[in-house]
């Protein structure tokens, strides 16, 4: 029983690590990509397989924005780098993690996988805020919008596409960073590509407020985009 559940995983370990480099055969784009207070992040190459960052292949920013640098590591042993530049959970789950940091109201990650599936109700995002205040939320958006059955030496798994999104414009406090996590179902799953977009919360610089003729009213709170 023992070797024929080693080969079986040798044959699922044979398919996945000699496939070509994927990225999304079609992707979302959120409403609000590349407006004022947005970045945009796209991973379709990984460098750093276990307990180190992977910065985006491709980045983009609204324009007089700084680029606050997230990155994606995984965090479960037993992965290996594939020839394509794919993260493969060989011996473990893969255990992703996306840190990120500023004061973040819309979130939206997407990710391309083979093999075993993500556990999405496992997906969610913490974050700490200037004042030190913790919390942890669940997604508020999920889309597996290509999700497809494949035969990996002889074992069952999936082509799947996910997009999960976090609104996160109902805390009061300033967003200081934020990290989403998400696990897989068990060994054999590969990180194919990412993608990640964040629109961040904008406060109005002095000529904006002195048009409102709001500039005697200038508090600690913040203003939201809609």
């Amino acid at each position: 029983m023992r070797t024929a559940t080693t080969l079986a995983a040798l044959a699922v370990a044979a398919v996945l690590t000699q496939g070509a480099a994927a990225s999304f055969t079609t992707s979302i784009t959120p409403s609000y990509r590349y407006n004022d207070s947005t970045t945009h992040h796209h991973w379709d190459v990984f460098s750093q397989e276990a307990g180190a960052p992977n910065y985006a292949d491709i980045e983009s920013s609204a324009t007089g924005m700084s680029n606050p640098n997230p990155f994606l590591a995984n965090y479960s042993e037993g992965a290996i780098l594939t020839g394509a530049g794919n993260i493969y959970g060989f011996g473990a789950a893969l255990s992703l993690a996306v840190h990120g940091s500023g004061d973040a109201q819309q979130v939206d990650f997407q990710f391309a996988t083979e093999g075993t599936p993500m556990l999405n109700f496992t997906a969610a995002l913490s974050y700490v805020t200037t004042g030190g205040v913790g919390g942890t939320l669940s997604h508020d958006y999920e889309d597996n919008y290509h999700y497809v059955p494949g035969d990996f030496g002889g074992n069952p798994g999936v082509y799947a596409h996910t997009h999960l999104g976090w609104d996160l414009s109902s805390i009061t406090e300033t967003v200081d960073s934020w990290t989403i996590t998400i696990q897989a179902a068990g060994p054999h799953a590969s990180l194919t590509a990412a993608m990640l977009d964040v629109n961040y919360a904008v406060i109005p610089g002095p000529s904006a407020l002195a048009v409102l003729g709001l500039g005697a009213l200038i508090g600690p709170t913040r203003r939201r985009r809609a």
